[in-house]
C-alpha cells in the first residue's frame, strides 16, 4: 500500500513539472532572456527605447499592455518601444509581454511623473522700464508650456524658469497682459501688469469724498483732503485729513497696493483718530459692516481689501468703488474709544460712492 502511494506521487510531480515547462510563469526567462532594457524607465517628457534579449529558437512577438507605450519594431533580438509625453504627477508603467511559442516573459517600461516644486505663478505689477520678470520652479524636467496674449511681452521657458521678457512702456499708460501656463496636468493663468503710480501723475494730492449710506447725503466735513504718496517699491500711503469746524479727520492707511487697475485698501487695521468734538477722540479701523445696528470687530469684514477702481476720463483720473464686493455690506470707518475696539464701537461713518479726484 505505502509503495502504491509513492509511485502515485510521483506520477503528480512530473505531472506538475510538465506543466510548468509548457506554460512557464511570466518571469520564466529560460527561453526568453532580456539582456537589458528589464528596468527601462522613461521622463514625463517620453521618447524612444529599447529591449535587448537573447537570440531564441522561433519567432518571438511582444505586446504593450498599454496604449501609451507603442511597439515600434521587433527584429531578432531587440523590441524598440516608443512612449508618449506624459502629464501626471504620479508614476505610470506598462507591462510589455513577449512570446515564443509557448514561452512568454514579462518586463516593465516605467515612466516618470513630472515633480515640481515651488512653481508659483502669480499677478504682478512691475515698472516701466524694459525688464525681465522670473517665476521659478524645481522640476525633474522642463514640461511648460505657456502663451502670452500681447506683442510688448515674451514668454520664454528655461529648465529653471518661466521668464516673461517685457519691452519698456514708453507711453506710460497702464497696460496688462494675461499668461495661460500649463506644467503636465497643472494649468493656470496670471496677469501682469505694467504700470507706475508716480509716473502716471497719481502720487500726491487727491479730494476723496463719499456719501453717507444711510441717507445717501455727503457729510459736513466732505470733502476731505487726500494724499497718495509711495511707502516702498509695491505699498502706498493713503492720507485722509480734514479741519472743519470742531471735527479734526487724521487718517493714515498703509499697506494700500496696485492691482488690476485698482488701489486696494487693507482692511481691519487702526488708521488714526476722528475727533468729533474738542472733547471726544476716537481710534478709527476701516471695516466693512452691515449699514444699521451696532458694529462689532468680530461681526465685521476686517480682512481682505476694499477696491477702488482708478479710470481716465478726459484727462482726470478719479477712483471709484469698484462694484459691490461685500454683498449688502458697506464700507465703514468704525470709531472705538480704544485701540482695542473692544465691544460695540462708538459711533460709525457708512459711507458708499466713494469718489477720490486728482487735484
Amino acid at each position: 500500500m505505502k509503495t502504491r502511494y509513492f509511485i502515485l506521487a510521483l506520477g503528480l510531480l512530473a505531472a506538475v513539472s510538465c506543466r510548468e515547462k509548457i506554460n512557464p510563469e511570466v518571469e520564466d526567462f529560460d527561453l526568453i532572456q532580456v539582456t537589458s532594457g528589464a528596468d527601462l524607465a522613461f521622463k514625463a517628457i517620453g521618447g524612444e527605447g529599447s529591449i535587448s534579449f537573447a537570440p531564441v529558437n522561433g519567432t518571438l512577438t511582444a505586446e504593450s499592455m498599454q496604449s501609451w507605450c507603442q511597439i515600434l519594431s521587433v527584429d531578432s533580438n531587440k523590441i524598440t518601444v516608443h512612449v508618449d509625453e506624459y502629464g501626471g504627477l504620479e508614476s505610470r508603467y506598462a507591462k510589455i509581454v513577449m512570446r515564443v511559442g509557448d514561452a512568454e516573459a514579462v518586463t516593465v517600461v516605467h515612466q516618470y511623473g513630472i515633480i515640481v516644486r515651488a512653481f508659483d505663478a502669480h499677478d504682478v505689477t512691475i515698472k516701466n522700464p524694459a525688464q525681465d520678470v522670473a517665476f521659478y520652479y524645481e522640476a525633474n524636467e522642463s514640461l511648460v508650456r505657456a502663451d502670452i496674449d500681447v506683442d510688448w511681452a515674451t514668454v520664454i521657458v528655461e529648465p529653471d524658469s518661466l521668464r516673461i521678457r517685457v519691452s519698456e512702456n514708453a507711453d506710460k499708460d497702464y497696460r496688462e497682459a494675461h499668461v495661460n501656463w500649463s506644467f503636465g496636468e497643472m494649468s493656470g493663468r496670471f496677469t501682469l501688469v505694467q504700470f507706475d503710480l508716480a509716473d502716471a501723475g497719481l502720487l500726491g494730492s487727491w479730494t476723496f469724498s463719499a456719501v453717507n449710506a444711510a441717507n445717501g447725503r455727503a457729510f459736513s466735513y466732505y470733502p476731505l483732503d487726500a494724499e497718495l504718496s509711495q511707502e516702498s517699491e509695491d505699498r502706498f500711503v493713503l492720507t485722509v485729513t480734514k479741519q472743519s469746524g470742531n471735527v479734526t479727520v487724521d487718517y493714515r492707511i498703509t499697506g494700500v497696493t496696485f492691482d488690476s487697475k485698482c488701489l486696494m485698501i487693507p482692511l481691519g487695521n487702526w488708521i488714526g483718530t476722528h475727533a468729533p468734538n474738542k472733547n471726544t477722540t476716537y481710534q478709527v479701523f476701516p471695516l466693512v459692516a452691515n449699514g444699521t445696528g451696532s458694529t462689532t470687530y468680530d461681526n465685521a469684514v476686517h480682512e481682505g481689501y476694499l477696491p477702488l477702481l482708478l479710470n481716465r476720463e478726459e484727462g482726470v483720473w478719479t477712483a471709484r468703488v469698484n462694484g459691490e464686493p461685500f454683498g449688502d455690506k458697506v464700507f465703514r470707518f468704525e470709531f472705538w474709544s480704544s485701540k482695542e475696539h473692544t465691544g460695540s464701537s462708538q459711533s460709525r461713518t457708512a459711507i458708499k460712492d466713494i469718489v477720490m479726484t486728482k487735484n
